[in-house]
């Protein structure tokens, strides 16, 4: 992308791009000792209680003696790829043993509804004539 030995200065070749140039000079950093250490700690902890979450991985930790804090661990995990099971709603997924009403009112003129009329045919739907 960039080339070093262009006669087109780094700061035109960035401006081109649209990157800055301290992102062009940026070397990443590697992780320390210490968090390497505790992504370790965090992996055994997940392979034992893989329902545990930020919250409680962090107070897995200090338990341990760490002084770390929850968006310390919460990038750790992140960067790691875990995250904690837990039973996520289902409410997009349809049952099929539930029955599903008729709407009833569809075809009745808005302009024109009567109170007693629309609340008789709620109740026909609700109680039908074989259940009393």
């Amino acid at each position: 992308m960039i080339d070093t030995g262009d006669t087109i200065p780094i700061r035109i070749q960035c401006e081109l791009l649209g990157l800055s140039r301290s992102s062009y000079y940026y070397q990443l950093q590697p992780e320390s000792e210490l968090n390497l250490h505790l992504m370790e700690l965090i992996d055994k902890q997940y392979t034992k209680r893989p329902l545990y979450g930020v919250r409680q991985m962090t107070e897995s930790l200090r338990r341990e003696g760490y002084r770390v804090n929850h968006k310390r661990v919460e990038r750790l995990m992140r960067k790691m790829g875990i995250m904690a099971i837990y039973p996520r709603p289902h409410t997009s997924i349809k049952d099929d043993s539930h029955r599903v009403y008729p709407y009833l009112l569809r075809w009745l003129p808005v302009d024109n509804i009567q109170p007693v009329r629309i609340r008789l045919l709620s109740m026909a739907v609700i109680c039908p004539a074989e259940s009393i």
